[in-house]
């Protein structure tokens, strides 16, 4: 995995990170806690993650509603995973893996397959060069129909 560190800093296999999509820079941002707050530690434009929350902030999300205004307000909480992930990729395809996405617009949760998705065991996910938006693929183990 390639990342870009901030301050000469990179995640370590297990910590607890937050990743979101950085519309700036096109690429996802990894947070790690530093002096008990969350600070941008890398950048990367691939990542896995295990024991995964798909958080939502309901403030933030409330905030882009009235101002029509993008604002950092949703997260891929996890235990980063060092390994490869191509491989990653194969085998959590091998255990209909699903695509995740999230819209502001759509309500205050990440979405599978039409259905509110809340934690997974696994995420994987991957700026490609020809795609403008990230992909996140994950094993869903909580998905709520709507």
């Amino acid at each position: 995995m390639q990342i870009t560190s901030r301050n000469g800093y990179s995640p370590q296999p297990g910590e607890r990170v937050r990743i979101y999509w950085n519309f700036h820079k096109k690429t996802y941002s990894i947070q790690a806690k530093r002096k008990g707050r969350w600070v941008v530690v890398g950048y990367s434009d691939q990542f896995v993650v295990v024991d995964v929350s798909f958080v939502v902030s309901d403030a933030g999300w409330r905030r882009v509603l009235r101002s029509g205004r993008k604002n950092v307000h949703a997260f891929i909480c996890g235990e980063w995973a060092g390994g490869d992930v191509a491989d990653a990729t194969a085998r959590i395809g091998a255990i209909a893996g699903y695509v995740v996405t999230y819209n502001p617009l759509r309500g205050p949760a990440f979405r599978s397959q039409g259905a509110e998705i809340n934690t997974s065991g696994v995420v994987v996910g991957r700026v490609f060069a020809d795609v403008a938006i990230p992909w996140v693929i994950a094993q869903p183990e909580n998905r709520t129909a709507v």
